[in-house]
């Protein structure tokens, strides 16, 4: 047992020492790896959406982005997730991965973004409610057929677009992200980066925690959230200079 683990901590020292320089070339990922997407691809990301027609997956998008949320947390999204509170779209999932029962939920402020209507939130939901109009008449769910939808159809399909979408591009997306390492999660990532560093003012860590369903239960007894943090926050992430004292 002696001479096994001996031999078995040579061993890790190796791997790591030999290892290191493959996964600075990026020869060697983990599985299901998710780059973070930067703000400057999720615009021509969003861009391309709206020039190819495909509004689902503009609004899906965008949406992620604004919520900083999950694939699964975007799909089963109905209307009854949304309310409207002053100059701002209020969303409170019905469960996150950490609560099942929706007890401990928290709402989280949509802003539109005036200077750049192709990463305007609010814009692209009305446009996709507006066209899809009929199917709401029996569902009041955004992205899901129904209640009865299988779980995670739409999800899938929304990644299938996406991955499609970015391998068409591929000669740009490769400028920003390992194109092998693209999928949905990097937006969770790309948008607390650009919430937490792309500013000199960012909105409070606590708040970007929150939004992102990043809370722990020691963190969640000794940090609560004020909703001034969050309505910053939501600015932020549309778009918005917070630097600017026009918007």
């Amino acid at each position: 047992m002696v001479k096994f683990s001996i031999f078995k901590n040579i061993d890790e020292k190796w791997y790591k020492r030999n290892t290191q320089p493959a996964k600075l070339l990026q020869l060697l990922s983990k599985k299901n790896e998710a780059d973070p997407i930067p703000m400057d691809l999720y615009e021509l990301i969003s861009t391309w959406a709206v020039k190819e027609g495909n509004v689902m997956l503009h609004t899906w998008t965008l949406l992620q982005w604004n919520l900083m949320a999950r694939s699964v947390n975007v799909e089963p999204l109905g209307l009854h997730n949304l309310k409207v509170f002053r100059n701002s779209l209020q969303f409170l999932y019905d469960q996150n991965k950490s609560d099942q029962e929706g007890a401990k939920t928290t709402v989280k402020h949509v802003y539109a973004n005036p200077l750049n209507p192709f990463i305007c939130p609010l814009l692209s939901l009305g446009i996709y409610v507006s066209l899809n109009a009929s199917k709401f008449r029996d569902s009041e769910f955004l992205f899901k057929a129904n209640a009865d939808a299988k779980k995670k159809a739409a999800t899938n399909n929304y990644c299938s677009q996406l991955k499609e979408l970015l391998n068409r591009k591929r000669e740009i997306v490769v400028g920003f992200i390992c194109v092998a390492h693209a999928n949905t999660h990097g937006w969770r990532k790309g948008s607390a980066i650009h919430a937490t560093s792309g500013t000199t003012a960012p909105p409070p860590i606590p708040s970007v925690a929150r939004r992102g369903e990043w809370f722990g239960k020691v963190l969640d007894v000794y940090w609560h959230c004020a909703e001034p943090g969050d309505h910053y926050l939501g600015r932020v992430v549309s778009g918005l200079d917070p630097l600017s004292k026009d918007v």
